[in-house]
């Protein structure tokens, strides 16, 4: 990606309806720490044939790649609706409103998210992983095919985008209109 890796963790963080065109639904539960990098989500995604839609909740936390020099990023998410139902909390009642929800069939994400590193030219080298639980029988072959046609079109949506928001502006107030606006 040609743009720094703090523009591109941005966008992660602060527009994954930009990058990912599956995604219906998101809402943070609860921030676990001050610096508002550790957190509960609820995730809900679109239907790709032949997986009707599904949603998620997890924890995700992101953190520098290179903790000396504060540059890069990683970003990890695994799902924790088991432990939260353990609690009784209004976050709890948040979980259970969601995982209520008829539209959607609650997955597992056993692990997945991002590491981003500076590059030479200024850019970011962009990884992602990811190891969901579909909770139902799909073939392997199948699973490759999408999982090979989704995670490429998010990397070129994550490129297209902070492409976008490095070549079109300069300052910090137009990058963050641009990331702030609707898609």
């Amino acid at each position: 990606v040609d743009a720094p890796s703090h523009i591109v963790l941005q966008l992660l963080k602060e527009k994954p309806h930009a990058i990912d065109s599956l995604i219906l639904g998101r809402s943070i539960l609860a921030y676990l720490d001050d610096m508002k990098t550790t957190y509960v989500q609820w995730l809900a995604y679109g239907a790709i044939w032949p997986i009707g839609a599904r949603d998620f909740l997890v924890v995700t936390t992101d953190e520098a790649f290179n903790l000396s020099n504060n540059t890069g990023f990683i970003i990890g998410s695994a799902s924790v609706d088991h432990i939260c139902e353990e609690e009784m909390d209004e976050t709890t009642v948040q979980i259970k409103e969601k995982k209520n929800n008829d539209e959607f069939t609650r997955s597992g994400l056993r692990l997945a998210g991002y590491v981003g590193i500076p590059n030479e030219t200024g850019g970011t080298e962009l990884h992602l992983y990811v190891d969901i639980d579909m909770v139902s029988y799909i073939p392997a072959w199948m699973i490759q095919i999408l999982a090979q046609y989704g995670l490429s079109e998010v990397l070129n949506r994550i490129r297209k985008v902070s492409n976008m928001i490095i070549n079109n502006n300069n300052d910090e107030e137009e990058r963050i209109n641009i990331l702030s606006a609707p898609t």
